[in-house]
C-alpha cells in the first residue's frame, strides 16, 4: 500500500508532533504554519497522528454543516472541559446532544431573550452609576462583572447575593487553568485528580461553582411554575417524545456552561470593542451620531435596535476582528470525501474563524477596523451574502452553532449602546493591547482606560 498523501505541512520525526512549538506560541506558530502553506496544510500532531489546519470556506462549510454527523470533538481535547462542565449542550454528542438542543432551543427564541433587554440596560445604567470621570479602570474585568450580572439574572430573576462574587472568583480560576491547558496540551494528558497545583486549584474552584448551582436548583424545584428566566424554562422544557424533563445533573450541566459561555463572550467583544473604538475616533464618533440622533439621550430598547445599524455593525466588525473562540476543532468519526480532501477516521480538523475573517480575498482592508464594510450594497445585500458564507463565522455555523448567538447579539448591541452613549473611553497612554490564544480570544491582561463623560 503505497502511504498516505497528505496537504503540506512541517516534517518532524518527534513523537510529540506539533506540541512543543505550539505550546511556545501558539497563535504564532498556527499564523506561520498558514503564511507558509496556505489555506489547507498537515499538521503532525502526537504520535504521528494527522491534524489538519483548515481555512478553505468550502471545506469548512461541508464540516460543520453538510457533513457534520461525520464528526465529534475530539475527545482527549475534550477532557478538560467535560471534567469541568459535565455533559452540557457544547461538550455532548451525538443523540444526547440532538435531544438537549431540541429541549432547549425554544428558550433561546427572540420572543424569550428579547424579555431580557430592559434589565440588560438597567444593570449597565447601575454599574456607570459608580463610575467616576478621569479615573483608571480595568475595561476587561468591568465587562466581564457586567455580563456575569446580565447572565445571573437572566437564568435565576433574582440576585443571589454574595453567591456572585464567589461565582464569578471560581469562574475565574477555571478559565485561567483551562486557558493553561488548552495550550500546554501535557496538562490535557494528565488525569484532573493528579496532584498537581493547578489542578488541585481548579477542583476546588469546580467544588464551589457546583455547590452554588445546585443550591439555586433545588431553590427552583420549589418554584419554578410559571416563571420565565432561564433555568425555569429549561426545568420546566418536556421531550416531545417521552414527557421527560431534565435532571438536576443534567441541568446543572447546561447553567454552567451557560454561565461561562453566556458571559465571556460578550465581555470580549465589548472590550475588544472600545479598545478598537479608541483608537478610531472616526468610528467612534459615527457610533455616537447615530446613538444621539436615534435615542436622544434616552436609554436604549430593544425595540429602537433596528434603527440602530452602525451600533449592530461596530459588533460585528469586532467579531470579525476578534471573534471569541481561537478556533473550533473536529474529529472524523469515518473516512469523509470533502472532494478535494479526504480525511480519514481519527483525523482533527482545526477551524480558525480569526484566519478567514481577515483574509484579503474576501475583505478589503482587511486589518482595518471598518464596520462601514458591512453595510448593504446597492441591491441591498449585506455583506454575508455577497462573501463565501464560512469566511466570516464568529459563533460557528450549521446544527452546533452557537445557541447563545442571539442572546449574545443582542446583549453587545444593548449594551455598546448604553455605554457609548455615555462615555467615551481613552486608553491609558503607553497600553498596547496584545492577543492571547486560550479557551477564548482574549486580551492578555487588564486593559487600562479612563472614561471620559459625554
Amino acid at each position: 500500500m503505497s502511504p498516505r498523501k497528505l496537504p503540506p505541512g512541517d516534517k518532524t520525526f518527534s513523537p510529540l508532533g506539533i506540541v512543543p512549538r505550539f505550546a511556545r506560541d501558539p497563535f504564532g506558530f498556527l499564523m506561520e504554519q498558514r503564511r507558509r502553506y496556505g489555506d489547507v496544510l498537515t499538521m503532525q500532531g502526537p504520535l504521528y497522528r494527522p491534524n489538519l489546519l483548515i481555512n478553505d470556506p468550502d471545506l469548512v462549510y461541508q464540516i460543520l454543516v453538510t457533513q457534520a454527523d461525520h464528526f465529534q470533538k475530539p475527545p482527549l481535547l475534550q477532557r478538560p472541559f467535560l471534567s469541568t462542565f459535565g455533559n452540557g449542550l457544547f461538550f455532548s454528542e451525538g443523540d444526547f446532544w440532538r435531544r438537549q438542543r431540541k429541549l432547549m432551543q425554544p428558550a433561546f427564541h427572540h420572543h424569550h431573550i428579547n424579555r431580557y433587554g430592559e434589565a440588560m440596560v438597567h444593570h449597565t445604567s447601575a454599574m456607570l452609576q459608580g463610575w467616576q470621570e478621569g479615573q483608571t479602570l480595568d475595561l476587561a474585568a468591568a465587562m466581564r462583572g457586567l455580563t456575569l450580572t446580565i447572565v445571573v439574572d437572566a437564568l435565576f430573576q433574582e440576585d443571589i447575593g454574595p453567591e456572585t462574587e464567589r461565582f464569578a472568583q471560581a469562574i475565574g480560576v477555571v478559565g485561567e487553568v483551562l486557558a493553561q491547558q488548552f495550550v500546554q496540551p501535557w496538562l490535557v494528558w494528565l488525569p484532573e485528580s493528579f496532584p498537581l497545583p493547578v489542578l488541585r486549584r481548579k477542583r476546588r474552584a469546580v467544588a464551589e461553582l457546583n455547590r452554588i448551582i445546585y443550591g439555586l436548583i433545588a431553590k427552583r424545584r420549589a418554584d419554578a411554575a410559571g416563571r420565565t428566566d432561564l433555568l425555569s424554562l429549561l426545568m420546566t422544557a418536556e421531550d416531545e417524545a417521552t414527557g421527560e424533563r431534565m435532571s438536576d445533573v443534567q441541568l446543572h450541566d447546561e447553567v454552567l456552561t451557560l454561565f461561562i459561555a453566556g458571559h465571556e463572550t460578550t465581555a470580549l467583544a465589548l472590550t475588544w470593542a472600545f479598545v478598537l473604538l479608541g483608537q478610531t475616533p472616526e468610528v467612534e464618533a459615527n457610533l455616537q451620531r447615530e446613538l444621539d440622533a436615534v435615542l436622544a439621550g434616552r436609554a436604549p430598547t430593544v425595540a429602537d435596535l433596528p434603527h440602530l445599524p452602525y451600533t449592530e455593525a461596530v459588533i460585528k466588525e469586532t467579531l470579525r476582528l476578534y471573534p471569541p473562540a481561537p478556533g473550533i476543532l473536529r474529529e472524523a468519526l469515518t473516512t469523509v470525501d470533502l472532494g478535494t480532501l479526504t480525511l480519514e477516521k481519527g483525523d482533527i480538523v482545526w477551524l480558525i474563524p480569526y484566519f478567514n475573517q481577515r483574509d484579503p480575498r474576501y475583505f478589503d482592508e482587511p486589518e482595518r477596523f471598518w464596520p462601514e464594510r458591512f453595510a448593504p450594497d446597492e441591491s441591498g445585500r449585506p455583506l454575508e451574502r455577497r462573501i463565501p458564507r464560512f469566511a466570516y463565522y464568529p459563533f460557528g455555523g450549521g446544527p452546533r452553532i452557537c445557541i447563545g448567538n442571539g442572546f449574545a447579539l443582542l446583549e453587545a448591541r444593548l449594551l455598546l449602546a448604553t455605554l457609548a452613549q455615555q462615555y467615551r473611553f481613552r486608553l491609558v497612554d503607553g497600553y498596547q493591547p496584545r492577543l492571547k490564544f486560550g479557551a477564548t480570544l482574549g486580551p492578555d491582561g487588564p486593559v487600562p482606560v479612563q472614561p471620559i463623560k459625554r
